[in-house]
């Protein structure tokens, strides 16, 4: 899935999808997004997913999330991280670059349609 039009693997579309309340921003504000990131280094998560905003990179991962101890009535009581089923990290270099070409891409389509309207 690399490359060409789509340049992320798996695993960083999950972490955009399971972070779409950063992304969006990020479309709109660019830069001042990331800039705030940056400063913010926050993060986050649960139920077997974590996020960190680093210096450079948004990173996650997301574990199997398993039953661990029971009350005695049968309901889960804890639950805790299994094995790792992907971690992914996108600098911010990426994905200002990836924001960039979407904007030109729909630029291009809107100046081709125009043309064809005409």
């Amino acid at each position: 899935m690399s490359g060409g039009r789509y340049p992320f693997t798996p695993a960083e579309v999950a972490l955009m999808r399971y972070r779409v309340e950063d992304i969006g921003p990020f479309l709109a504000d660019g830069e001042y997004a990331v800039e705030g990131w940056r400063r913010s280094e926050g993060c986050g998560g649960g139920h077997g997913f974590h996020y960190e905003h680093t210096k450079t990179a948004l990173v996650g991962r997301r574990c199997e999330w398993l039953e661990d101890a029971w009350y005695p009535d049968g309901r889960v009581r804890r639950w805790r991280d299994g094995r790792v089923l992907w971690e992914a990290r996108i600098t911010y270099r990426r994905l200002l670059a990836w924001r960039e070409t979407r904007i030109s891409d729909r630029a291009r389509a809107a100046i081709e349609a125009d043309e064809e309207n005409s």
